[in-house]
């Protein structure tokens, strides 16, 4: 089983900021996979000059992985910059880098010390990088309070290799637990595309997101051939009025 793909889609721990970055939310994590726990963090914070970061680090017994996605927000649509991950995992690390030339129409993958692995997509409107389509899913639930419009939700992102589709279909809302209180929560799941030879036939993940707490990811499950990775919300924090900017109703 690849740990750090069920890492990536996750979350942070602790992040520190500047006086000159403003924290438009905090959510900590928490959580367990193969018996080990792991604590994590997604944060949203924007800078001086109006640049937004969605920051999110995870960490476990045997390593750590940190994105970070800039991002310019135009027209209430979330437009990348950069994404940079970061990860360290039994002691051996490894850097990469998606830039996005909008101007080009290009998005450049590029693994830090391994130029022949730089690869060109070419961008078109909506894409985003592997981590920001947590903070849309968040959005569009928010936008459409709570209820999946008739399309569909799906979201189209840039991969080292691929561009990658993910959509999501809505199941019946839970009560989640999130500290001492209990908050109802969205449940949704991605739909999984199976296609002759497919080896992901047997994933599935399901995301539940809390109404009150602005659709925040509230849970995350991953289940891999039975092996199961759960990260549960422990606490959340915003910022009110400058939060409320990134979730403008259209």
């Amino acid at each position: 089983m690849n740990l750090t793909k069920y890492l990536v889609i996750l979350l942070l721990a602790l992040p520190l900021f500047s006086a000159a970055e403003e924290v438009l939310f905090s959510a900590n994590y928490s959580g367990e996979h193969s018996g080990h726990k792991v604590k994590a963090n997604r944060s949203l914070i924007v800078h001086e000059d109006g640049k937004f970061e969605f920051r999110s680090v995870v960490k476990h017994a045997i390593g750590s992985i940190t994105e970070v996605s800039t991002f310019d927000l135009v027209d209430n649509v979330i437009i990348p910059t950069r994404y940079h991950y970061k990860r360290k995992i039994f002691g051996i690390g490894r850097e990469e880098w998606i830039n996005f030339d909008w101007d080009k129409k290009e998005a450049i993958y590029e693994h830090k010390g391994k130029a022949k692995k730089t690869t060109v997509h070419q961008l078109e409107a909506g894409m985003l990088d592997p981590s920001l389509y947590q903070l849309q899913l968040q959005r569009d639930m928010f936008q459409h309070e709570g209820k999946m419009p008739d399309a569909g939700l799906e979201y189209t992102f840039v991969k080292h290799r691929k561009i990658k589709n993910m959509p999501f279909e809505q199941l019946d809302n839970e009560q989640i637990k999130v500290g001492k209180k209990e908050y109802l929560a969205v449940k949704l799941q991605r739909v999984q595309e199976h296609q002759e030879g497919d080896q992901n036939s047997n994933k599935l993940t399901t995301v539940w997101l809390a109404p009150e707490l602005h659709y925040q990811i509230a849970k995350i499950r991953h289940i891999d051939d039975g092996d199961e990775f759960i990260l549960e919300l422990e606490s959340f924090e915003s910022s009110g009025a400058v939060f409320d900017a990134i979730y403008i109703k259209p």
